[in-house]
């Protein structure tokens, strides 16, 4: 689903009030945001039996055109949980080239 410039606008507007809905971070997140805010851009682990990764939203040229920023400032984090493969699932799922083994 695409975020219609509405939906970011009144998230803005409840973000700069402080009303937003937030949910508090995680033992792997809060540990992160120093290594994150000192250059590292991703990082690796584990939570709740689930590889996850956590990392950096940078800004880059184009965001510089609308908002105060530089080039390289953390806007903010990112945190991607792989859940567990249902094997039986994928199995039935794969393409077929990917039963060929690799050269």
């Amino acid at each position: 689903m695409v975020a219609s410039s509405t939906q970011r606008s009144d998230t803005r507007d409840a973000l700069d009030r402080g009303t937003a809905r937030t949910r508090e971070l995680t033992a792997l997140e809060r540990a992160s945001v120093a290594r994150v805010r000192a250059a590292d851009e991703v990082l690796a682990g584990e939570e709740n039996s689930e590889p996850r990764l956590v990392g950096a939203i940078r800004a880059h040229d184009e965001c510089t055109c609308c908002h105060s920023v530089a080039v390289g400032d953390l806007l903010g984090e990112f945190t991607c949980r792989f859940a567990p493969r249902d094997t039986a699932h994928a199995a039935h799922t794969r393409p077929a080239h990917a039963e060929r083994a690799l050269p």
